[in-house]
């Protein structure tokens, strides 16, 4: 029981880590888009795909 629960957790760890890891390394290029187009367009594509991955 132990063995399952100990799995499941890391399970859940390993999955919010790379979710985090994709959430900041798309920040980053959100952020790089920003700056090259200078407008918020990137924004709302943005903002539904992190409504999409919760």
């Amino acid at each position: 029981m132990d063995f399952l629960k100990t799995f499941f957790v890391k399970k859940l760890e390993l999955g919010f880590l790379l979710k985090f890891q994709w959430l900041l390394s798309l920040s980053i290029y959100r952020d790089l888009l920003n700056h090259v187009l200078g407008l918020g367009l990137f924004e709302c594509i943005f903002l539904s795909q992190f409504s999409l991955i919760l």
